[in-house]
């Protein structure tokens, strides 16, 4: 069998090929800290990332944020371990409002005493100087730095202490809490992490009347556009601790009005703490949103932070605990004091880990706490009736007509639903549970019986496509051919056998509707004119769905097209290319992709969904839905490289040459070049 098979080529180790060099180089974001802020306020925020060192701009979704300034925070450009170490009196001498120009004189005077005395105690013997290797300077290593005065300039940078006091003093506050991290806190190789060691400080004002909600920011620079992160603007008094203070200040901080929101950053082995004052009888809330900020961490296991609360009394007993909300790692507390005094709040990571993407925010209120509301399933059309709870047994179980949508709730523990329906050979049934995918804390499972009572189809955890937030696919799924005409009966039941008020479900049960969910990654295409820009399509067909589908682009800047933009029957994810004309404007474009698609006579037409694909765990891909897609022109030009044919008809095995143009571009003649397919098919 034949399949049409797209290949996409990039170079590797040719400098003159530069199409992707904008996708490597693109600024990528782990962090956004305070991840929120209040109408009508001021918001200073720190955003670490990678490749944030051309960063020019930030971009957020929806109305209402002003981007006043954006700085990278880098007030010395070659902040090593020695001068870390001659600034570190100055910056102590400020903080305590003393002398920071003579503290910079002692400073130097110690440093070149000891320089010359390294320089002056030799090992006597070549077998002394191999043990002592690393601590053996060659002769005259210091004499530059032993001919300073000290006090005059600094020793390990081009700089007179003057200078350096001048610098300081003019960093934003949030720039010298920075600098004070790079030069007090102790460095872990261990716990550091690459994509986070960059900082970024925004400073924005929220108008009064910004919509209220979850936003996504987005860093650019000339090479293209970050990822996303999330930004949420709300309507209370926001908190917010120090990024870094070098005293326990900033792990103890004041509630003094309810409601507020806490802004907090934890670090390894670190407990934030936060004080009020309770009165008997008053209900008091606190709900955290910590993997609701950043769903998924790529190198930490659990693969998100984790975090925990509790309370206690002033002499420091605990009250109350919470690790989550049911189902979700975000956790929820609700307290009731029994005698008026001061209390206090405790928020840590469940294993004591924590780096600067571990942030949280906690929402501090007086009330009961927010319930998880179970959400309505929508786009489906199907008639519903509602589950009799007599119905705890094969003999007992509830008669349907089908196809139906049963609302139902497994009640109790060791509750069992059945539900009996007729059925013709030959048909295909769809027997399908929603339940985590809204909100519900039920852990499904579904069989199906024939008439004498013997199973025969079962599902547990369905293998849907890894999409947004659920990291658990607890939802079941049968699709079975029925085989002969009469009764059959589906029983649901919770795994675990747990149950309550809270444990409801919607159960399909139908002839097969087929459908599909589509998504294209990354959520923004970095592009430069007259370029081809790879994305991957990821799609979840639903009730044997085995149709073509085409892609196309149906919003966007004239000329732009899909490369590729046939999806096989059989296949679920594939890699695609978008042209991108030498005309288009440099800057931003809101671009949207649709498919289609026909069963039957009917034409299927779907949005396609933006996401990117992250990991979490160091294993576990997953794809993060973004609310819109972009298109970043850059102002650079495409170097262009084509090979011919464009388009192969292959068969297992089979080999086929390829000739290849890049106009511009002069290969050497003792160079050997490779060419490797991105991402090719098996």
């Amino acid at each position: 069998m034949r399949k049409r098979l797209i290949f996409l080529f990039c170079a590797i180790a040719v400098s003159g090929f530069n199409g992707l060099e904008a996708q490597e180089q693109t600024p990528n974001i782990g962090y956004v800290y305070p991840s929120g802020g209040q109408r009508g306020a001021a918001v200073s925020a720190i955003i670490g990332g990678m490749n944030l060192n051309n960063v020019n701009g930030a971009l957020f979704s929806g109305d209402g944020i002003t981007v006043e300034s954006i700085k990278i925070s880098r007030p010395f450009d070659k902040l090593n371990d020695d001068l870390k170490r001659e600034i570190m009196p100055i910056l102590e001498a400020m903080e305590k409002g003393e002398d920071p120009l003579a503290a910079a004189k002692n400073s130097s005077e110690k440093i070149i005493s000891m320089l010359k005395k390294q320089q002056e105690n030799k090992p006597e013997d070549k077998g002394a100087a191999q043990k002592d290797k690393a601590n053996t300077k060659e002769p005259g290593q210091y004499d530059d730095i032993l001919k300073l005065v000290p006090g005059e300039r600094l020793i390990y940078i081009d700089k007179t202490p003057e200078e350096v006091v001048k610098i300081i003093e003019e960093l934003s506050p949030l720039e010298r809490e920075c600098l004070y991290k790079a030069v007090f806190s102790k460095q872990n190789v261990l716990q550091a992490s690459p994509a986070i060691e960059q900082n970024a400080i925004l400073e924005l004002k929220i108008a009064d009347n910004a919509p209220l909600g979850t936003r996504e920011i987005r860093l650019y620079s000339k090479n293209g556009v970050s990822n996303p992160l999330l930004f949420e603007v709300g309507n209370v008094k926001e908190n917010v601790g120090h990024f870094f203070k070098r005293d326990d200040e900033k792990n103890t901080r004041i509630v003094d009005s309810f409601p507020s929101l806490l802004n907090g950053q934890i670090m390894p082995g670190e407990i934030d703490r936060f004080k009020f004052t309770g009165k008997a009888g008053e209900k008091y809330a606190f709900s955290v949103s910590a993997r609701k900020l950043i769903p998924y961490l790529g190198d930490a296991v659990p693969g998100w932070f984790q975090p925990v609360i509790s309370i206690h009394d002033a002499t420091g007993k605990l009250l109350a605990f919470a690790d989550d909300n049911i189902f979700d790692p975000d956790p929820v507390l609700a307290f009731t004091p029994s005698s008026d005094g001061d209390y206090e709040i405790r928020i840590r990571d469940s294993i004591y880990r924590g780096r600067e993407d571990f942030i949280y925010r906690m929402r501090a209120e007086i009330g009961n706490l927010p319930e998880l509301s179970f959400k309505r399933l929508s786009g489906c059309d199907l008639p519903s009736v509602q589950e009799s709870e007599k119905n705890d047994s094969l003999q007992k179980a509830q008669k349907i007509q089908y196809p139906v949508i049963i609302e139902g709730a497994i009640n109790t523990e060791n509750d069992l639903d059945f539900f009996c329906f007729e059925g013709r050979k030959g048909e295909k049934a769809a027997v399908e549970i929603f339940a985590r995918r809204l909100d519900s804390p039920l852990d499904s499972m579904i069989q199906i019986f024939d008439k004498d009572g013997k199973v025969l189809s079962w599902n547990d955890d369905w293998n849907w496509l890894n999409v947004g937030t659920r990291a658990h696919h607890s939802d079941s799924y049968c699709f079975y051919e029925l085989p002969y005409d009469g009764y059959y009966t589906v029983k649901v039941a919770d795994v675990q056998s747990k149950g309550g008020d809270k444990f409801k479900y919607l159960l399909r049960i139908s002839r097969p509707i087929p459908d599909f969910d589509i998504y294209m990654n990354p959520s923004v295409l970095n592009a430069k004119k007259g370029g081809i820009i790879p994305f991957t399509v990821n799609l979840l067909r639903k009730d044997g769905f085995d149709e073509e589908i085409e892609i196309f682009c149906d919003k966007g800047p004239d000329g732009v097209k899909i490369n590729g933009n046939k999806i096989a029957p059989g296949l679920n994810t594939i890699r695609m290319t978008v042209f991108i004309p030498r005309d288009v404007k440099e800057g931003f474009h809101e671009i949207e992709f649709s498919a289609k698609a026909k069963v039957g006579e009917k034409e299927i037409l779907k949005k396609i969904i933006a996401a990117d694909d992250v990991m979490q765990a160091f294993l576990y891909r997953h794809l993060l839905p973004a609310q819109k897609l972009f298109l970043f022109v850059s102002n650079q030009s495409w170097l262009p490289f084509r090979s011919f044919p464009k388009e192969l008809s292959m068969k297992a095995g089979e080999e086929k040459k390829l000739t290849w143009a890049c106009p511009g571009f002069k290969p050497k003649e003792d160079v050997n070049y490779l060419l490797e397919l991105d991402s090719p098919p098996a």
